[in-house]
């Protein structure tokens, strides 16, 4: 008897602390809930795109997609898209147009409560190319009593890379200078831009090479001009068993500006002197120009100089 009276005291002091144990939880969660309050957050996540094959290209896709996440306030309050990551696997995809799920990463403590869209549209296309000409916008003009010359683009055309449909909206590729009145020749490297058919910019997808070209835009002062020859100064002799066949200068003449009484006496300008002491086989050097005083040029190009030899005749080495 007595045994069964202390079993059902044990009995009922068990069910007592189970109890007990279950409202201190409840209580526990209670104060944990209202001193670090859970909080939604909605953030605009832009969308990558991961695993593309290569020669493939996103031809297009939604620019980014609306992630809700909650937690706790000290968790959630302060994200921003930087710390999550939206992103579709392309993996083993082909050209054409797939339906593929977003998938996000979230920070720990943080948890993921809707993605929207959950599914995108994704158009994938072969990488194509085309060679194009590079035009010049010229916005602006030269001081007064100066005028600009025609303008040097190093390369004259680019390549661009990208989708073919898009390509095939290409009107032109260009780049744009803006002049204020210079004295002085306009020598920088621009970038290079594409524009639609409709005259709108494309950079989207599209890549150029190069992306950057020389511009040169030669400036002068409203003087006269001549167009005048360009002769190679020799400096030394061959070796004894060589003549000189020919010498060849590229380009072939340049034109100078002055004033009538200067160009008057002016017939060739000068390259800088080649020395072809003991020489014994072709050679081909890039030489400057010597610019006579009160002279200006277009611009002051670099010019080839080509030395051609050939063996003299026997009976012309005999003493």
């Amino acid at each position: 008897m007595e045994v069964l009276r202390l079993k059902k005291v044990l009995e009922r002091n068990i069910t007592y602390k189970i109890i007990s144990v279950f409202l201190a939880l409840l209580l526990w969660l209670y104060v944990t809930e209202e001193q670090h309050p859970n909080m939604d957050n909605v953030i605009n996540v832009p969308l990558e795109v991961r695993g593309l094959a290569s020669g493939l290209v996103i031809e297009d896709k939604p620019a980014s997609v609306k992630v809700r996440v909650q937690g706790r306030e000290e968790l959630v309050a302060n994200l921003t898209s930087r710390d999550l990551q939206a992103y579709v696997e392309t993996s083993h995809m082909s050209a054409g147009e797939v339906v593929l799920p977003v998938q996000v990463s979230v920070p720990q403590g943080v948890q993921l409560v809707s993605i929207t869209p959950r599914q995108v549209t994704i158009s994938i296309d072969k990488i194509s190319e085309v060679q194009l000409p590079v035009t010049l916008n010229i916005s602006g003009g030269a001081a007064s009593g100066y005028h600009l010359l025609e303008p040097v683009l190093k390369p004259s055309e680019v390549i661009v890379k990208g989708p073919r449909k898009l390509l095939e909206q290409i009107g032109g590729v260009f780049v744009e200078v803006r002049l204020d009145r210079p004295k002085q020749h306009y020598h920088k490297y621009l970038p290079v831009k594409v524009e639609s058919q409709k005259g709108q910019y494309m950079s989207d997808w599209l890549t150029v090479v190069p992306s950057t070209v020389e511009v040169f835009i030669p400036v002068v002062a409203d003087k006269p001009g001549k167009v005048v020859p360009i002769k190679a100064a020799l400096q030394g002799e061959v070796a004894p068993e060589y003549r000189i066949e020919r010498v060849v200068v590229d380009p072939e003449t340049v034109k100078v500006y002055g004033s009538y009484e200067v160009l008057d006496k002016l017939d060739y300008i000068y390259t800088v002197p080649v020395d072809i002491n003991g020489l014994n086989r072709d050679i081909l050097q890039q030489v400057e120009l010597v610019v006579p005083p009160e002279v200006t040029l277009d611009y002051n190009p670099k010019v080839k100089v080509i030395v051609h030899l050939e063996k003299r005749a026997e009976e012309q080495l005999s003493p």
